[in-house]
């Protein structure tokens, strides 16, 4: 796993949170506040995609639900 640091300082070398992109948006290590790395460098997802799957599965449950009665 890999966590992303801050920004390398402006005209610095590339590090390597430079070359790992998160799978589903696309976006550098360096432009989220975290990113997991999978067993290769080319399986990433990144904090805010979690953040949406998260979202994404709460309102999928929130639809399977019955309606509460005591509502």
């Amino acid at each position: 796993m890999a966590a992303a640091g801050p920004p390398p300082p402006p005209g610095g070398t590339p590090g390597p949170l430079d070359s790992i992109r998160c799978s589903f948006c696309g976006k550098r290590g360096t432009e989220v506040d975290r990113i997991i790395a999978g067993p290769t460098p080319a399986v990433a997802i990144c904090n805010e995609c979690v953040d949406l799957c998260s979202e994404m599965m709460a309102e999928e449950r929130g639809a399977d639900e019955p309606p509460d009665p005591a509502a």
